[in-house]
């Protein structure tokens, strides 16, 4: 049992550390694109990698899912891996179809033309880090994370640097996902043995189980990756680029508030299971007074950090870091209260509560960006997970609550 205790510890440990590289890297990219491209470019590069986001939810059509799902189950096949890598290939050569066919008629879509492939191959490491998952190799996952942070961090540097500006960061994007994964796609092949009665048995059963999940997929990229879209139909790519660069340096502060989250949630599902609830009213007190403390700091110093780090033409993004803030602490407490459910044993509450609480958010940034701008906008976060939060507490204080009837 203390060897367990360990293994947990340690792999906490390094998912954490790694996930604070892989953040840091592009923290670290941001005063070198700031210095080549214009606030309105910037916007336009943070609208593609949305839409590589929610291209990646689709082409992976919920695969890793049903991998998670049939890992540990008897008779489970060690090439089943290859069951939702042959789904998200179809699903590829389907959108890579239609997007040529686009291409074909609206030739100014340019770079976006390449959207199925950048999700393809982002498909395929996501797919990769799954099976790592699966087996408990963090060191191999972190491997893969931090291979994309730092390919796309080397190969933007050079491309701005010989002056290729918006067009090399775009490239960097699309080349990123493809070289990577192209690599873990090669190791991925070369470990996995493909047997056609395996795929016929398993295939229809990987696409229903995908489609089902998909869903849940969506609502969580809704909460963030349709605020961008909002800004850019409603403000314009100038607010949205200056939205971005807020986005991207407050990302210190969520970064810690993950890492907090990700260690708290042992001893969460520990004191639920055993009814120690004035013990987890303690700890979430304090792991929120810590978050809180971070976030203060972090307000303190940002004054600095926009002075040195990026040029005046993206000062006014300062302005936005009070909301942005907010909306961290919110989705911290909503995140304790969904691993306090979870722990609970209710998924059925949690992924409604998800979904409930992604078109409110949704509904709310398009009509408060409408009427007060980019600052009702930013405090739609906070506000849709306050409301998630409150949609939540009954099944928190309820044996039955409504949602689960």
């Amino acid at each position: 049992m203390m060897h367990l205790r360990k293994g947990i510890a340690l792999n906490t440990l390094i998912y954490v550390l790694s996930d604070v590289i892989v953040k840091a890297i592009p923290f670290f990219l941001i005063p070198i694109v700031t210095r080549y491209l214009t606030v309105e470019e910037y916007g336009n590069v943070s609208l593609l990698l949305t839409l590589v986001e929610v291209s990646t939810i689709f082409i992976i059509m919920g695969g890793h899912n049903y991998y998670r799902y049939k890992y540990f189950k008897e008779n489970s096949h060690k090439d089943l891996i290859l069951v939702p890598l042959i789904l998200s290939t179809l699903v590829f050569v389907i959108f890579q179809i239609v997007s040529l066919s686009l291409f074909m008629w609206f030739s100014q879509i340019s770079f976006y033309v390449f959207l199925p492939l950048v999700a393809f191959f982002q498909s395929i490491c996501a797919l990769v880090v799954c099976k790592f998952q699966m087996q408990q190799q963090p060191m191999k996952v972190a491997l893969v994370n931090v291979s994309l942070a730092i390919f796309s961090f080397i190969s933007t540097a050079i491309l701005l640097h010989f002056n290729f500006g918006y067009a090399g960061r775009v490239n960097s994007i699309i080349l990123t996902p493809v070289v990577v994964g192209f690599c873990v796609a090669l190791l991925l092949l070369r470990s996995a043995k493909f047997e056609w009665k395996l795929v016929s048995v398993e295939f229809g059963r990987c696409l229903s189980f995908g489609v089902k999940s998909v869903l849940t997929s969506v609502s969580w990229w809704l909460r963030g990756g349709m605020d961008r879209i909002i800004i850019q139909y409603v403000l314009g790519s100038t607010m949205l680029g200056l939205f971005a660069v807020a986005m991207q340096l407050s990302l210190v502060i969520s970064v810690i508030s993950l890492a907090i989250n990700n260690s708290i949630m042992p001893r969460i599902f520990k004191l639920v299971n055993s009814n120690e609830y004035f013990g987890l009213a303690k700890l979430v007190v304090i792991s929120f007074a810590v978050i809180l403390f971070s976030a203060c700091s972090f307000f303190i110093v940002s004054p600095f950090m926009f002075k040195f780090i990026l040029p005046s033409s993206y000062l006014e993004a300062q302005g936005f870091l009070v909301p942005i803030l907010f909306g961290v602490l919110a989705h911290s407490l909503f995140l304790v209260g969904c691993n306090i459910v979870t722990a609970m044993g209710r998924p059925a509450v949690l992924s409604t509560v998800a979904i409930l609480g992604a078109f409110i958010h949704m509904l709310l940034s398009f009509v408060l960006a409408k009427m007060y701008g980019i600052d009702g906008l930013l405090w739609s976060s906070s506000l849709s997970y306050i409301i998630s939060s409150f949609i939540l507490l009954p099944s928190l204080f309820k044996r039955n609550s409504i949602l689960e009837v």
